[in-house]
């Protein structure tokens, strides 16, 4: 036979004939499971896991043709959290037949053997389906029927029910409420209101349906209905809209915005049906741009650090009309903290006839006026030390008068010149010096701005900048953008030396590398305001997709230091395909020290945000948890650094999964071409105690051998008690054989061996007693033809260990070496 090396899904190699060395570019299948994941129909259900967010199933091809006649799909959506139960709904079905027999169905529990909820042609496509405790299970069999397609969404069902009456508060964090008894069917004869309050006069109600289904005769003609005021429901004002849907889900239709204070709902029901309701999320919204109080009473605003914005009355219509007063009061948002603000989009404003806009300081017209209109406001900011801002527009007889006026509460975020700052994925600020009072004459400073890591960029943009200049091609004064390191003397990206920039687009800058610099040169002869300017990291995840085979990597400049404020993201997911994977870490050559804003947390799961689990997080130094097992088949890593004084770690990773068979403490396994699986019990978690195992491994054939590769061992002292040791031939039928190789405690966690057999046996045997346990063992074993020279392990390169090794962020791997002998 001779020579085979195949590397796929399922890697093989032959071994048989001579010494031989492979050495294979770096290729690595990076597969991200998307949030609408295709099902599995090749008779093995995917797993799914719900939680409060609602995610999508499709059928594999929904985009397309559709899936093949006489095909089995199924999925188990496990719940979030023991107890929660989960719901399901079936919608943009297309179409499913229950008989002939294409067939949906919805399960109880984890398998089709749980109770049937319900089915397709109950008409499923326009109701939600749920378990009060279980998992559910999705079952869908084609028939003889071609081009069926379907989307499922599932969550974890919450309460947010309010009694009938109650007031609710909106804020800016999106709030739940949903009719009683969701997703089951809501009570019949029965009325429920509720006011909802931004808790503002100057804010306005948000309202969005997720989900509403109300029993009808048809969208028009309501049995059951839901009422929408703009306004208190128990003042009695006319309803906004009368809606009884069938089924919307996520249907912008259904969106409601009050004009004032308060939004209301009602849901009115009679006895003769029923149905899930809805689920609805609120917030409040304030008034981005408040119109100004123009009845000779000032309207007071509260300035903060964001840049909020006062309209003139219809602005985006005829503007004002003539001798009117209309005045504002701009107040600190903290005592002594002063404000700033800019008048823009003038048209037009004239002091003379008696037109004029003021500003002054303090809160009226008797304060220190700070500037108008005719001496060019419309350019620059105006702003106070100390104290409140007062706005006074008088209109004389011109008509039509418009403006907007933006204001904030002025923050210094001015950097030392030279200065290296380093960007992460919250905004940073840098202003010119004196911001926003106007920056130095005859001066130079320039600025470094580092993502912190070679795979990602910097990017820049500015909220406001005003250069003094002859015209924005003629710069008197100006910023240089560069993309790279400002001291390195790159060529300038951009010069620019805009007047009265306010938030345009224009003057946004993405580096091509870890680098952005800035530099502001002036001259003698004029000055202006300058910028303020925000920056972010947009640091790339490095995805790593794991196999049943251990592959390492080091964190970034491993063998040197770590660099400073490094930002270091990683994303192991299972590579593999198989069902019920998880991934194992195990953490070593750790060197963090414990410095200020250097930590390495470990989520399970996709992210670092939102609902995932941190299982091992804000650890340095010696306490970094060395092991770490997901719940399902991803794992992400965040390594963020303060001051550069460590290595960093290494770690090893692996896709693992329950492979010890069934509880039979003597089990026959059969090798074949392809790779086998063989876990202790209970794998990847700790096997329990006085757990033996046999497993007496056949190739079928005496001229074939059994090859074993011992991907992992964790078992617990003492070697007498916790072992697996495994033969070369079937122990049962000869006693007298002694163990080619065992694992105990001390053996190394990752074996650099595979073993193979002399002729068609391999015996497997593992022992624990009742004292402590941990791993166990991760065994894969296949049968091959070979030489019968008697059974002999065989040496793995180093090189196997390193699949997927990173030097650094930019290195990608070093890759793949086997040593194979005879």
């Amino acid at each position: 036979m001779g020579d085979i090396l195949v590397l796929n899904n399922r890697m093989r190699f032959d071994v048989c004939t001579r010494p031989l060395i492979f050495i294979l570019p770096a290729l690595i299948a990076v597969w991200i499971v998307p949030p609408t994941a295709n099902a599995q129909c090749n008779g093995t259900p995917q797993e799914v896991t719900a939680d409060v967010t609602w995610q999508t199933i499709k059928t594999p091809e929904y985009d397309g043709s559709g899936i093949a006649s006489n095909t089995l799909c199924s999925w188990i959506i496990r719940q979030g959290t023991p107890g929660s139960g989960v719901a399901f709904m079936a919608h943009d079905i297309n179409p499913l037949i229950k008989p002939d027999p294409a067939d949906l169905d919805f399960y109880e529990g984890d398998s089709n053997g749980g109770t049937r909820m319900n089915y397709a042609n109950e008409d499923i496509s326009t109701e939600i389906a749920y378990t009060e405790n279980k998992d559910g299970f999705i079952e869908l069999e084609t028939g003889s029927n071609v081009g069926q397609k379907f989307q499922i969404t599932y969550f974890t069902p919450q309460d947010h029910f309010a009694a009938c009456g109650t007031v609710l508060y909106a804020d800016d964090d999106p709030t739940y409420l949903n009719s009683e008894n969701f997703p089951g069917p809501y009570p019949r004869s029965h009325s429920c209101a509720w006011d909802i309050s931004s808790g503002s006069e100057s804010a306005v109600v948000s309202l969005e349906f997720i989900w509403i289904n109300i029993a009808s005769g048809s969208p028009t003609d309501c049995d059951d209905y839901v009422e929408i005021y703009y306004g208190k429901q128990s003042d009695n004002p006319t309803p906004t809209a009368k809606i009884c849907p069938n089924a919307a889900l996520n249907d912008g239709t259904y969106h409601y915005t009050s004009t004032a204070q308060y939004l209301s709902l009602k849901l009115t029901t009679n006895f003769f049906g029923s149905a899930s309701g809805f689920l609805a999320q609120f917030t409040s919204n304030i008034l981005p741009t408040a119109n100004a109080q123009c009845n000779g009473t000032p309207q007071e605003v509260t300035a903060d650090v964001t840049w909020q914005t006062i309209k003139t009355p219809d602005y985006d219509g005829s503007g004002i009309t003539s001798n009117t007063l209309c005045s504002w009061i701009i107040r600190q948002g903290t005592p002594g903290s002063g404000v700033a603000f800019m008048a823009h989009d003038i048209n037009p404003l004239i002091k003379a006839d008696p037109a004029d806009l003021d500003f002054y300081e303090g809160d009226s017209n008797s304060g220190t006026r700070i500037n108008y209109a005719n001496e060019d406001i419309s350019t620059e900011i105006a702003y106070t030390e100390n104290k409140d801002g007062f706005i006074e527009l008088q209109t004389g007889s011109n008509v039509g008068q418009k403006f907007r006026i933006t204001y904030f509460t002025p923050q210094d975020h001015f950097a030392a010149c030279g200065t290296v700052l380093y960007a992460d994925d919250d905004p940073t600020y840098l202003n010119s010096e004196n911001f926003p009072g106007p920056y130095p004459r005859s001066h130079s400073c320039a600025w470094d701005i580092s993502s912190g890591s070679e795979s990602a960029v910097v990017s820049l943009k500015f909220i406001w900048i005003n250069i003094a200049s002859g015209s924005p091609t003629d710069c008197d004064d100006y910023v240089e953008i560069y993309y790279g390191k400002q001291s390195d003397n790159p060529a300038p990206t951009a010069k620019i030396c805009p007047t009265a920039a306010l938030n345009d687009g224009t003057y946004h800058y993405t580096s091509t590398a870890q680098y952005l610099s800035l530099k502001l040169t002036t001259n003698f002869f004029g000055t202006a305001s300058g910028f303020l300017a925000q920056f972010t990291s947009n640091n790339s995840v490095i995805n790593m997709a794991s196999s049943f085979e251990a592959s390492n990597l080091s964190t970034p400049g491993f063998d040197t230091n770590y660099v400073a404020y490094m930002d270091y993201r990683l994303k192991i997911t299972d590579g593999t395909g198989e069902p019920g994977v998880k991934i194992l870490i195990d953490i070593s050559d750790v060197d963090v020290p414990c410095t200020t804003g250097t930590e390495v947390n470990i989520y399970d799961g996709d992210t670092d945000v939102y609902l995932s689990k941190l299982m091992a997080g804000d650890k340095c130094g010696g306490t970094i948890q060395r092991s770490l097992i997901s719940t399902g088949n991803t794992l992400f890593l965040r390594f963020r650094t303060g001051a550069a004084d460590g290595k960093g770690f290494k770690l090893t990773y692996i896709s693992v999964k329950d492979s010890s068979g069934s509880s039979d403490q003597t089990q026959i396994l059969q090798a074949t071409a392809s790779f086998k699986y063989l876990s202790s019990p209970a794998f990847p978690s700790s096997y329990p105690s006085n757990a033996d195992r046999v497993y007496i491994i056949s190739s079928g054939q005496e001229e074939t051998s059994v090859f074993l590769s011992v991907l992992f061992v964790e078992v617990s002292a003492p070697c007498a008690s916790d072992n697996l040791q495994i033969y070369d031939g079937n122990f049962v039928a000869d006693p007298t054989l002694a163990a080619m190789k065992t694992y105990c405690a001390g053996s190394p966690k990752w074996p650099e061996m595979v073993l193979k057999s002399s002729r068609q046996y391999l015996y497997v045997s593992f022992s624990s007693d009742g004292v402590s346990q941990l791993r166990g063992f991760w065994l894969r074993y296949w049968g091959q033809k070979c030489c019968g020279d008697g059974g002999s392990t065989v040496p793995r390169s180093t090189a196997v260990r390193n699949v997927a090794y990173l030097s650094s962020i930019l290195f990608p791997l070093t890759y793949l070496g086997w040593y194979a002998t005879k």
